[in-house]
């Protein structure tokens, strides 16, 4: 089964002064899991993604904005092969600490016979 969902949900955090905010956005699942059990999987504490903005960008000489694309596979309830798909951000250390934040999330829903290939997006945006 292959399914599409749109936004989830959005987070906000100062950095430099700037409100920078991390929306959840396009995710694609293949597999049997339901999108939403893997969206709240994903999205659980979504404001950790700010805090690796904020590690990468706070001395920037003006703060970035745009998407990280993320593929995985669900499997034992948890996101295994994790890599960044596609990213708008050259600096190798921010999708790192995007990846590895997502790595941390567990599918519990998913249960034991749970299995699915995911293109979960996030994308960044300076708000002031």
């Amino acid at each position: 089964m292959t399914t599409s969902s749109a936004a989830g949900k959005q987070w906000k955090w100062k950095v430099s002064g700037h409100t920078i905010f991390v929306q959840s956005g396009r995710m694609d699942v293949v597999g049997n899991v339901a999108p939403n059990v893997i969206r709240e999987a994903m999205d659980w504490n979504g404001w950790e993604y700010l805090r690796c903005y904020e590690r990468d960008f706070t001395n920037a000489d003006s703060l970035p904005h745009g998407t990280v694309t993320l593929k995985f596979k669900v499997f034992d309830q948890l996101p295994r092969d994790m890599s960044v798909e596609k990213s708008d951000f050259t600096v190798p250390k921010f999708n790192e600490c995007v990846r590895g934040t997502a790595v941390g999330q567990t599918v519990n829903a998913a249960g034991a016979n749970g299995f699915a290939t995911v293109s979960y997006a996030l994308t960044f945006t300076v708000g002031d």
